[in-house]
C-alpha cells in the first residue's frame, strides 16, 4: 500500500469580495470575470466543481502567473469570490492545475502534483460559513525509482468517487501522455493501492502515448475516451471504455477484462474514429454520458496545413453518430509552438442539454466563444455567439460537468492573447452560466 503523511506548508487565504461582469453587445450575454491572474497550463479536471446548498458555490482551481497553485470559491447567488492558493510557487515552476472531488460529507479534496518531486499532494477542504476553507496538505507517494517531475513535464490528475463501491476513490494519472494509471482508496485517501497501467499498445513500432479523458457519473461508471497517440499529426485511432465494478467494458457492455488482468490492449476497446478512412491525427477534447449510460464525445481532428476541425460523436445505444461541428480555421498562433504545432481553441460538452456544446472559434483576429445546438432532424447546427470583437482570444471552454440540471450549464474559460507562450500563465478566466 502507499502510504501519505502531513506535508507541512501554509495554505495563504486571500479574501475578495467582489468580481468583474461584462456583457457582450452583439448577443447581450453576460459574463464574469473571476480572475485577471490565472490559468489551466495542465489538463487535469475536474478544474471546477459545482457545490449545492442554500447558497450553491463553484469552486476552480489555476495556476497564477507566478507558480502558485490557486483555489477559487464562488458564490453563484451573491456572485462573491475567494481565493485561498494551495502552494506558493515560482514563475515557472507549477505547470499542473488541481483537480477536485466532492466526499459524501459535503468536504472535498484537491489534488495536484508536486514540481520536482513525483509525488501528488492531496489537499482536503471544506465551505464553513460560506468560506472556503483548507486544511494541511497530505503527499501521496509514488513508487520509489519513479522519474520526478520537472519544469518541463506535464502531469496530468484525474480524481473519482464512486458512490456504489462503498464511496471508493479513484485517482487517474498520466505524465507526458504517457502510460495511464491509476491508483484507488478505501478509506477516505490515508492510504492507497499500488498503481496499475490501464493500457496497452501492441502495435508495431507504436509507443504507449495517448491523450485521455474522463467523465464519471459519481455513482458506478468511469468512462474513458483517448487517442492511441500523442503526435499532432501522425494519423490515429480514437478508442472508448468505460469501467464499473471491478472490470472494464466496450461501449455495447462486452467486458474487456477485470482489474486484475490489467493493462488491456486498446484494440479490445471500441474504436469511434478510425484513422484510416481521413487520415488524420485526432484527439478527444471531451466526454459526458447521459443517464442510460450512453456515451457523447468532443474531439478535433489536425492536419497538415495547420487546419482543425471540431467533431461531435455520440453512441444512440446501437452505433456512433458522428457529426462535423465546423471547421476551426488556423490553429492558435503562438511563438513557440508545443511538438511544433498550433493548438486548437477548444471545445467542450454541456452536461445538461443533449446535443449542445460549445466551441472556441477563430474569428477575425482572435478565437471568440460559440454555442452551438445540434438538430439531429437535418444535422445542422444552431450557432448563439457569447463573446465578439476581443481584443484577445477567449479559449479553453470547460463545462461544469457536476452542474445538476436545474442550474443550467456552468461555462469557464480563459482569456490570453499569447497562449500557450512557455510558461506565462497570466490570464483571465471567465465564467457564464447558461440557462433556458
Amino acid at each position: 500500500m502507499l502510504k501519505y503523511k502531513t506535508a507541512r506548508f501554509s495554505i495563504l487565504l486571500i479574501i475578495v469580495f467582489s468580481i468583474f461582469s461584462l456583457s457582450n453587445a452583439m448577443a447581450q450575454i453576460k459574463w464574469s470575470v473571476l480572475t485577471t491572474n490565472g490559468s489551466w497550463p495542465g489538463l487535469s479536471d475536474p478544474r471546477a466543481i459545482f457545490i449545492p446548498g442554500d447558497t450553491s458555490h463553484v469552486i476552480l482551481g489555476y495556476v497564477t502567473e507566478e507558480g502558485a497553485i490557486a483555489s477559487m470559491l464562488f458564490n453563484t447567488k451573491t456572485k462573491h469570490v475567494q481565493q485561498a492558493l494551495l502552494q506558493m510557487g515560482t514563475k515557472t515552476e507549477n505547470i499542473s492545475n488541481p483537480a477536485f472531488v466532492q466526499l459524501p460529507d459535503s468536504s472535498f479534496m484537491a489534488f495536484f502534483q508536486q514540481t520536482h518531486s513525483q509525488n501528488t499532494i492531496l489537499c482536503r477542504g471544506k465551505i464553513v460559513n460560506k468560506l472556503l476553507r483548507w486544511q494541511d496538505a497530505d503527499t501521496i507517494y509514488s513508487p520509489p525509482g519513479e522519474k520526478k517531475i520537472t519544469e518541463e513535464d506535464h502531469t496530468e490528475l484525474v480524481p473519482v468517487l464512486l458512490s456504489e463501491e462503498k464511496n471508493k476513490l479513484f485517482l487517474f494519472k498520466q505524465k507526458n501522455n504517457l502510460s495511464i494509471t491509476f491508483t484507488t482508496s478505501n478509506d477516505k485517501g490515508k492510504t492507497w493501492s499500488d498503481s496499475k497501467n490501464i493500457f496497452s499498445n501492441k502495435k508495431k513500432r507504436s509507443k504507449n502515448e495517448f491523450i485521455v479523458k474522463y467523465f464519471s457519473d459519481g455513482n458506478s461508471k468511469v468512462h474513458l475516451v483517448f487517442s492511441d497517440s500523442s503526435n499532432p499529426v501522425k494519423p490515429n485511432n480514437i478508442y472508448y471504455t468505460y469501467y464499473s465494478n471491478g472490470a472494464f467494458y466496450r461501449v455495447d457492455g462486452k467486458k474487456i477484462c477485470t482489474i486484475n488482468q490489467l493493462p488491456f490492449d486498446i484494440t479490445k476497446a471500441t474504436c469511434l474514429y478510425e484513422a484510416k478512412k481521413s487520415k488524420q491525427a485526432a484527439f478527444p477534447a471531451d466526454i459526458v454520458a447521459d443517464p442510460t449510460g450512453n456515451p457523447t464525445v468532443a474531439y478535433v481532428k489536425n492536419n497538415e496545413s495547420n487546419q482543425a476541425s471540431y467533431h461531435y460523436c455520440w453512441y444512440d445505444g446501437k452505433k456512433w453518430k458522428d457529426n462535423l461541428v465546423g471547421i476551426v480555421g488556423s490553429k492558435m498562433e503562438k511563438n513557440n509552438p508545443i511538438n511544433g504545432i498550433n493548438l486548437s481553441g477548444g471545445i467542450t460538452l454541456s452536461p445538461n442539454s443533449k446535443h449542445t456544446l460549445y466551441v472556441s472559434q477563430k474569428t477575425g483576429s482572435a478565437f471568440e466563444i460559440e454555442k452551438r445546438e445540434l438538430n439531429t432532424a437535418n444535422d445542422t447546427w444552431k450557432t448563439t455567439v457569447i463573446t465578439s470583437n476581443s481584443q484577445s482570444s477567449n479559449i479553453l471552454p470547460y463545462t461544469i460537468k457536476s452542474v445538476p440540471g436545474s442550474e443550467g450549464t456552468i461555462l469557464l474559460w480563459i482569456m490570453k492573447s499569447n497562449y500557450p507562450e512557455g510558461n506565462s500563465f497570466k490570464s483571465a478566466i471567465k465564467l457564464f452560466t447558461d440557462k433556458k
